[in-house]
């Protein structure tokens, strides 16, 4: 259910105007969420380096593979064609505002090949990647999507619900926030999702910061938890998968 001050803050949350205005719900898409880390703790680091332009395209389509089995995302576009459109106008809805933020980060193998992709925003650098950048940024790929066809606007309106209540529970104080943790498939369980996790939790420890995140995938609970999050919140809409919104609060420095 949406919360009544969002609907009215913001009037196109109201549900009777989505189901019947395609334009309406493309132009208030907004989507955020983590997908899927490696394990292997204790395997080699990966270096970490700011994403350039010139990778915008390689991480989108390495995080569209990395979350092809998203639990949250198979609910909304369970056909893998659709799926697939959607994840690539998501993802690349995320990277492009990422990189303008700062907050877009490479994971590299030793060839300096892309292995994963972190995109984490520190205190203060997302207000440009919510709600009113993703829909500045994304209208023209989401778009695409439903005229192709490929996806039914309902999806598009579960989508949003799902990110007003993931939004809801962002906290007021300065906190990092890992919006997207991805790892290409052939690197899943090498330790390159820990590594991100790791360099993560030391920017914020550095800063005397907490961070958050969420996830709808228990194998990526399971190793944020081991990492120090928490569960705070879980949401669901309809029937989806839980959506976990976790957080980890800054430890002193060795």
């Amino acid at each position: 259910m949406i919360a009544p001050w969002a609907t009215r803050s913001r009037p196109w949350l109201r549900e009777g105007e989505l189901l019947v205005n395609v334009p309406s719900l493309v132009r208030a898409a907004r989507f955020a969420s983590v997908g899927l880390p490696g394990g292997g703790v204790g395997a080699r680091c990966c270096a970490m380096t700011p994403l350039t332009s010139a990778q915008r395209g390689p991480a989108r389509e390495l995080l569209v593979r990395a979350f092809d089995e998203d639990p949250f995302f198979g609910f909304l576009a369970p056909e893998p064609r659709a799926r697939e459109a959607f994840l690539r106008a998501v993802m690349g809805t995320n990277v492009a505002l990422a990189v303008r933020a700062g907050a877009a980060h490479a994971a590299l193998g030793e060839d300096g090949a892309l292995e994963g992709v972190c995109l984490a925003f520190a205190p203060g650098r997302y207000a440009e990647a919510s709600i009113g950048g993703q829909v500045r940024v994304g209208l023209p790929a989401y778009a695409g999507v439903l005229a192709r066809g490929l996806l039914r606007p309902r999806a598009i309106v579960r989508a949003l619900r799902a990110a007003t209540l993931v939004e809801e529970a962002h906290p007021p104080e300065p906190t990092f926030y890992l919006q997207v943790l991805g790892v290409s498939p052939e690197r899943q369980g090498r330790g390159v999702g820990s590594a991100m996790l790791r360099w993560l939790c030391g920017e914020a420890d550095a800063a005397g910061r907490p961070a958050i995140l969420e996830t709808s995938k228990e194998a990526n609970a399971r190793l944020y938890r081991r990492s120090g999050f928490e569960t705070f919140r879980t949401a669901s809409i309809d029937s989806s998968p839980p959506i976990w919104t976790m957080r980890r609060d800054p430890r002193p420095l060795s």
